[in-house]
């Protein structure tokens, strides 16, 4: 890799010969720089380069301390800069936003010629006319339309960043790319083809880039990419010469969002419209990935979002913030936070009718995830009288909520459409569906409820119902009731106190099976309680099963085959689970009448573990190490994503022993 970029190869478009005529020094034009070393990089070296992002990511960008160095983003400056002006900024930029920045020099005139120096007042602005009119050849457009189109046809995820004249650069790049991948997979008059590559552009670019434009200063945005425009009231350049959000509404670009600021600013002020005002809700805007941000762990609890506990709370806030849309809490579960337990309410993967999906998707409606769909109990769909379908049909995978591939209508793991008409098979009896089918209607009737009834939703009225349904049918024995349910007495005793809510499930039991409507209860109708009547064969099956006289054991029997299990040299010892199983007596049993010898086993099989334990955190660490090297040689940077996938136990990362041979091994590169 060069240190430095000799002027004699920037390929520069013949319009601008006056600008380099006048400013020969103005040699880093289209290359990239390192903000924190200053470091340029030819831009062939670096796409030559067997995988160009990772060398982006490992030598070109920036980190600020304490950051992983797993996202970056490309920025484009504005106005013309010196290169350790623009390097100062973007190193603001990264420490600010907590995240990796590569910058794409352009125009940046050293401005050292005194003949011409009555004109540097003006001469930022003259070029950026030019560039608002098309007439400039910046090698920063070319170059980066190269980049994008690399990272597409290659899978690899981008996020470019401009300010001012940066975005007419950026803008112009994201046009030129589109046009590149077109031509170079059809003919320019097989126009069924071209369409077919242009859905194809907007496919890969919507899932793989990010555009943030701080000031913008331009409105022909190309579909595809996601785009926030980030600026301040009063802001000349994005409000004259950018897209505004009206514009963007009438377009029907809801693939732009804005994120609009107070004047902070005296007015005419250059900080206007540069990327310098961020503030700790632009912050939330560059979304880190799962592997470097922990936003693991919130994939896994996705599902909580349509709940109503503090993550949904949190999403919706901050939504209602970047959105400007108020209520968005009526498409969660936040207005029934007073009369449904978060325990069991929702289910682990996705689930979705294929019919719905497919439906929408002909008549041209919005396809999107109705809310019942989250639900555990909810397993059909009442539209088209079928079951949910929960594996994609193509890969056979379940679905997670949430993914940094999610996409509606569309398996995340395999990137294919979920609609169709064909019939969903299933092994449900007739009873069973029509129990299904009751508990969706009653459902539906509960999500009916408009917004401004919300106050006649309280917690007070699912201890009212319930102690009604237990003085009417079980003469107000508590004990009794449960018994009938086979819930535990204390449980039900809770719910008539009003000391906690029942689950979903147990709320659409009871009503199932004494016919009262969920609303009814939900509502405390006392009309409904008038008649109720237990229909047995409504009730589980669990609870119709007569319960089985106690076996008799032999004492001396069992004993001597624990003996028999504590004393064996098995190689895998048993657990006390497994050994009541064999044995087929209760653990409580076993316990009470052994308990020296179940301890015994207990503390064998423990001691088994921890070795156990240890020899994989060993074997993990060797795995690292060669991971490590391996990834190195690929020429990419070894996060903990990536060394995840080579190793036979990733689990074991949540080791601080493996952890830290991690950490060594990265710093020993």
């Amino acid at each position: 890799m060069r240190n430095e970029y000799k002027a004699s190869a920037v390929q520069s478009n013949k319009r601008r010969w006056l600008l380099e005529a006048l400013f020969p020094d103005k040699k880093f034009d289209g290359q990239f720089q390192n903000p924190g070393t200053e470091r340029v990089f030819d831009f062939d070296d670096v796409i030559a380069a067997q995988n160009p992002i990772a060398l982006i990511t490992q030598e070109v960008a920036y980190y600020p301390e304490g950051d992983d160095g797993e996202l970056f983003a490309i920025f484009i400056p504005g106005l013309g800069q010196l290169e350790h002006i623009s390097s100062k900024r973007s190193r603001r930029y990264a420490n600010t936003l907590i995240t990796g920045v590569a910058n794409m020099n352009n125009s940046s005139f050293l401005k050292q010629n005194p003949l011409f120096g009555f004109i540097n007042k003006y001469l930022d602005w003259i070029d950026a006319a030019i560039h608002r009119m098309g007439l400039a050849g910046s090698p920063a457009i070319e170059n980066t339309a190269i980049l994008i189109v690399y990272a597409i046809e290659n899978d690899k995820s981008l996020n470019f960043s401009g300010d001012s004249h940066g975005t007419i650069l950026l803008a112009r790049a994201i046009n030129l790319a589109k046009r590149k991948f077109i031509s170079k997979h059809t003919n320019f008059w097989n126009f069924k083809a071209r369409k077919i590559q242009e859905a194809k552009w907007e496919n890969r670019t919507a899932q793989l880039m990010n555009i943030f434009a701080f000031g913008n200063g331009f409105q022909t945005w190309v579909k595809g990419p996601k785009y926030i425009m980030v600026s301040i009231k009063g802001d000349v350049v994005p409000e004259k010469f950018g897209i505004t959000p009206e514009e963007a509404i009438k377009a029907g670009r809801e693939d732009i969002k804005f994120i609009i600021f107070e004047q902070m600013f005296t007015e005419g002020s250059f900080e206007a419209h540069n990327m310098m005002f961020t503030t700790e809700l632009l912050k939330q805007t560059f979304i880190k990935n799962c592997s470097s941000r922990n936003l693991g762990a919130l994939f896994k609890k996705s599902r909580f979002i349509n709940s109503h506990g503090q993550i949904a709370q949190e999403i919706n806030q901050s939504l209602t913030k970047l959105t400007l849309q108020e209520n968005l809490d009526i498409l969660t579960l936040s207005r029934y936070s007073q009369v449904l337990s978060h325990r069991n309410l929702l289910k682990n993967n996705k689930s979705w009718c294929p019919a719905c999906y497919e439906q929408w998707r002909i008549s041209g409606q919005t396809i999107y995830e109705p809310l019942y769909w989250s639900l555990a109990d909810v397993k059909v769909c009442p539209i088209h009288s079928q079951p949910l379908q929960n594996i994609c049909p193509h890969c056979e995978q379940s679905i997670p909520w949430l993914t940094g591939k999610t996409k509606v209508g569309y398996c995340s793991n395999c990137d294919l459409w979920l609609g169709s008409f064909a019939k969903v098979p299933h092994d449900h009896s007739e009873s069973e569906l029509n129990k299904y089918f009751w508990i969706v209607k009653n459902i539906g009737q509960l999500f009916s409820l408009i917004p401004k009834e919300k106050c006649l939703i309280e917690k007070a009225n699912i201890s009212k119902s319930l102690n009604l349904v237990v003085n009417n049918t079980h003469e107000g024995n508590i004990a009794a009731f449960a018994k009938t349910f086979e819930l535990p007495k204390n449980t039900v005793w809770m719910w008539c106190r009003e000391k906690s809510l029942p689950e979903l499930r147990s709320l659409l039991t009871i009503c199932y099976c004494f016919d009262i409507s969920l609303l009814d209860f939900v509502l405390f109708q006392e009309k409904a309680f008038q008649s109720l009547q237990l229909n047995s064969q409504r009730l589980p099956s669990s609870c119709r099963t007569k319960r089985v006289s106690p076996k008799t054991i032999e004492i001396n029997t069992i004993e001597n085959h624990l003996q028999d299990i504590l004393h064996s040299s098995d190689i895998s010892p048993l657990t006390m689970k497994e050994v009541a199983e064999r044995l087929g007596i209760d653990q409580r049993t076993l316990k009470r009448h052994f308990p020296s010898l179940c301890k015994a086993i207990s503390a064998k099989y423990r001691s088994y573990q921890q070795a156990n334990k240890a020899r994989g955190i060993e074997t993990c660490c060797k795995e690292i190490e060669q991971a490590i090297i391996n990834l190195h040689q690929l020429g990419e940077y070894p996060t903990e994503a990536r060394v995840s996938k080579l190793i036979s136990q990733p689990g074991y990362l949540r080791y601080k022993e493996v952890r830290d041979v991690l950490k060594k091994a990265i710093l020993d590169l």
